[in-house]
């Protein structure tokens, strides 16, 4: 925001505040008490939405003098709204552009399975002064908190990692990468950064993938059984036609989906539905024999616009067993028979972390364990594995200073859930409450 020019708006209307103010006393000095001071302002204020509209026992009948008030009135109100609004149409503008230029780059650059999320509009963006790149990043107190890796080209990563880090030390703010890969991880060190292992991503390579075999013999049953259940999955592409009938039951999908979760809604880490602006991503949903949505997922590209992630996944509370699992399969052959190369689940959080040597590891764990009643990491896991991923890449947390401090703590639960620690604590209080009933 630009506070200059909002001083000068806002100095703009007390300069007419002031007029109407010194206009209503020389009308109250003239009449000498007739009628009353608001009475003067009202019908100063009046004038400007009709200059004829006066009391001749008020004003003298000068119409020079009315249309002076008439034009001077517009003429504050005017150029005092275009000094307080030319901020943020300008700032608009600029996010706009700003998000266009990282798009680009994230379709050219974005390895991570959650390059496409530094689209979302909780993200602020650094863009490279020496290389082509772009860092999306929110801020928790003196924490500036970056979701995956900087997106640039992987020669580049270097300069272009230690141009930000020297950014975040000369303004004395503490660095922190959430969920990144093992693809960099060799160079964060080289600059002295810290990281320990935060959970895993099941990553699936199309060309090869199939539900056959024993270790996806549960998927495999429930796509069975949803398809006996008349389950029909379809891609919906609102570039070509929007359908808002078909948009407004999606979203009541999702706010039903919100009513069964145990905690607030974490954000950040998880992008949004999009329809407004769906840009890349892809919709495919699940209809019943009575044509209505039991389920979607939003998928969103990754790896050079060669895969697809599972970003936004929702059902209904009494949703046919395996729907969510028919959404998935049936998206990722279409990808197959498209030429996409892999596809992935997003990251399971502080899964497999039992082997880490680390002691920050270890407390990680620990949360993990703790925590489960909440969010579910076990089954989320299990959910995960039981679909048969190619393998699973690890994920980390990176920082610098490296040391993992309570502030990095923080800022990790923080810039996920808007409620902040207030809500663990009270989710993890009232499940160990429903737990013991």
């Amino acid at each position: 925001m630009d506070r200059y020019s909002l001083k000068k708006g806002i100095g703009i209307f007390l300069i007419y505040v002031s007029f109407v103010f010194i206009n209503a006393v020389l009308a109250l000095f003239k009449v000498k008490g007739t009628v009353s001071f608001l009475d003067c302002i009202k019908e100063t204020v009046d004038i400007i939405f009709n200059l004829n509209n006066l009391t001749p026992a008020i004003y003298l009948q000068n119409s020079i003098y009315h249309g002076f008030i008439f034009w001077l009135s517009w003429i504050c109100i005017l150029t005092g709204l275009i000094f307080v609004l030319t901020p943020y149409i300008n700032t608009r503008a600029q996010i706009r552009e700003e998000v266009d230029k990282a798009r680009e780059l994230v379709k050219k650059y974005g390895q991570n399975c959650s390059s496409y999320l530094v689209l979302e509009g909780d993200k602020s963006h650094f863009f490279g002064n020496s290389v082509e790149g772009v860092i999306a990043y929110g801020v928790v107190r003196d924490t500036i908190v970056v979701l995956g890796e900087p997106i640039c080209a992987p020669e580049d990563f270097l300069t272009f990692l230690n141009e930000f880090k020297n950014y975040c030390e000369e303004n004395a703010y503490n660095l922190l990468f959430l969920n990144t890969t093992s693809m960099f991880l060799g160079q964060y060190k080289k600059l002295g950064f810290g990281c320990v292992k935060c959970g895993e991503e099941p990553r699936f390579y199309l060309p090869e993938y199939s539900i056959a075999g024993g270790k996806a013999s549960k998927i495999r049953l429930n796509i069975n059984h949803a398809t006996k259940a008349g389950i029909i999955i379809k891609e919906y592409n609102p570039h070509k036609e929007r359908n808002l009938a078909l948009e407004k039951e999606i979203m009541e999908v999702s706010q039903e989906w919100f009513t069964m979760k145990k905690s607030g809604e974490l954000v950040f880490t998880m992008g949004s539905i999009g329809f407004d602006n769906p840009m890349e991503r892809r919709y495919f949903y699940a209809v019943n024999q009575e044509n209505k949505v039991e389920g979607f997922i939003v998928f969103v590209p990754f790896g050079g616009m060669n895969g697809y992630m599972a970003d936004v996944t929702r059902h209904r509370t009494n949703t046919t067993r395996g729907v969510m699992e028919k959404i998935f399969y049936d998206a990722m052959m279409t990808f197959k028979e498209e030429g996409i190369e892999w596809g992935s689940l997003a990251e399971a959080p502080l899964a497999r972390l039992e082997e880490e040597p680390e002691v920050t590891a270890k407390l990680l764990n620990t949360i993990y364990k703790k925590m489960n009643s909440v969010y579910g990491f076990k089954a989320l896991y299990q959910t995960k594995l039981k679909y048969n991923p190619t393998y699973w890449e690890p994920n980390y947390y990176v920082y610098y200073p490296p040391v993992f401090t309570p502030a990095i703590a923080y800022a990790i639960i923080r810039i996920q859930n808007p409620l902040g620690i207030k809500d663990y604590v009270k989710s993890f209080f009232n499940n160990r409450t429903k737990e013991n009933l």
